[in-house]
């Protein structure tokens, strides 16, 4: 690895002769490789059998759900990825467990009854999103807010989030400074910074290759801009999570001091991860920040005006529970949590909203003119579904490839007509539409299977 003097020279004068000439050779290394297990699809005790096609090597010990494999399988061709039984992360990413341990006002008049706010500002592709939609699971009546300001990368992270499959969560696509109607709106926020990237050197050519000590200053000052554009937005006594996948003190350390002095925050915790290190995966830094202030009652957004674009569906829709609200945008039924709805709804009608609750069913005109209801993926792979509404039938792993590329199926002909929802391992994949001879297969074309194997 043809790594840049400078850069070199740098994390000798940070790290020491020793260190540095270690993490130079950790660099060489082969990447490891980690999943994070979505509990609310996978349990505990499941795990083995759910898992026992991966190479599991063992546990990470920052995270209760991390795994390290042995060795990197082909995750596309793997049904339980599609499904959104887990999330390929790098094992030093998952750190953000420690949210736990600082999160304000841990009570119980939280935990059931206000729930938190979280905002991830710089999401895409998901993995710390999806981290921080478990976590806060426990925290009944939370709204975790996703952002992502290059709309290419935010309908990617929507579509994670929606294979995650819960219903209190947006994704929106919005620069850090038009987060201001929301002031002092978030218990925490997470700031994945845009950074140099010294961290994934030994994964990311093209980062060595882009590396230059005049991008570090470039990248330490716009790291401040982003933190002091969202800064408004978390709530007194708040915690933001920052975070850099980079080496260098000017990004990390002296960053995290800037915050502290400028805007006004108390230091929790702060950790540094280099590649390779023994429960590592790439180069990370992060640490946890607490806003100034006695934590308060945040003021939640209000609807200025009614969105247009949302009417009221008050006709019973079969495969989704009775504690959604339900409303019609286009073509799209949505289906929001009832005690979340009104807020919600207010936030779509002040950030650019990509996903916000869950997809229900899409509407379509008969040849009769008269509107015909298709369930929609994101509803059968989310919490919101009602299970057994409609019929199920469980595939193998060459039955599931072939549904994920789109392939013809044909059910067994005692099977069910009509729509079918699709497993695979007990976990919802997809819905098929049964006509006897041959099926319609409704996996969305963007999710599709394009490589062989």
């Amino acid at each position: 690895m043809n790594l840049p003097e400078e850069f070199i020279e740098l994390l000798k004068n940070d790290l020491g002769e020793t260190k540095a000439s270690e993490v130079i050779s950790d660099m060489a290394k082969e990447p490891s490789v980690a999943i994070r297990i979505n509990p609310s699809k996978i349990e505990g005790d499941k795990i083995a059998e759910m898992l026992d096609h991966l190479p599991i090597k063992g546990n990470i010990p920052h995270c209760p759900a991390g795994y390290f494999l042995s060795e990197r399988p082909s995750f596309t061709f793997d049904p339980v990825f599609h499904s959104g039984g887990y999330y390929v992360q790098d094992a030093s990413s998952m750190i953000i467990e420690k949210l736990l341990e600082f999160i304000p006002s841990q009570n119980e008049e939280i935990k059931e009854e206000r729930g938190l706010r979280a905002l991830d500002l710089c999401a895409a592709p998901g993995g710390k999103s999806t981290h921080l939609i478990s976590l806060l699971e426990g925290y009944k009546n939370s709204i975790i807010v996703c952002n992502e300001v290059i709309k290419s990368r935010a309908t990617i992270l929507a579509e994670n989030i929606a294979k995650w499959g819960y219903p209190n969560v947006c994704v929106t696509n919005n620069d850090p400074s038009e987060f201001t109607s929301l002031e002092k709106y978030f218990d925490i926020i997470l700031v994945d910074a845009p950074c140099s990237g010294e961290g994934m050197f030994r994964k990311d050519e093209r980062a060595i290759q882009e590396w230059s000590l005049e991008n570090v200053k470039l990248c330490a000052q716009r790291q401040r801009r982003i933190v002091a554009d969202i800064w408004p937005a978390l709530t007194d006594g708040g915690v933001i999570a920052y975070s850099t996948c980079t080496l260098n003190r000017m990004e990390d350390e002296e960053n995290v001091e800037w915050i502290c002095n400028e805007l006004g925050g108390k230091l929790l915790y702060q950790r540094r991860f280099y590649p390779g290190g023994e429960e590592a995966g790439e180069g990370l830094f992060f640490a946890l920040i607490k806003k100034d202030g006695e934590y308060t009652q945040r003021e939640e957004p209000r609807q200025k005006r009614q969105n247009k674009n949302l009417t009221k569906f008050t006709s019973q829709i079969e495969f989704i529970g009775e504690q959604y609200t339900l409303l019609k945008k286009r073509d799209i039924l949505k289906g929001y949590p009832k005690d979340l709805a009104e807020e919600m709804i207010a936030i779509e009608g002040k950030l650019r909203v990509l996903l916000s609750g869950v997809a229900v069913a899409e509407f379509i005109e008969s040849k009769r003119g008269e509107p015909i209801i298709i369930p929609h993926t994101d509803l059968i792979q989310s919490k919101a579904y009602k299970k057994g509404s409609l019929p199920e039938y469980e595939i193998s792993l060459q039955q599931a490839i072939a549904f994920l590329k789109k392939e013809p199926m044909v059910l067994p002909p005692d099977s069910k007509k009509g729509y079918i929802l699709l497993t695979y391992k007990s976990l919802p994949l997809g819905l098929v539409k049964n006509l006897g001879n041959r099926t319609n297969n409704l996996w969305p074309n963007s999710r599709r299977i394009l490589k062989g194997g």
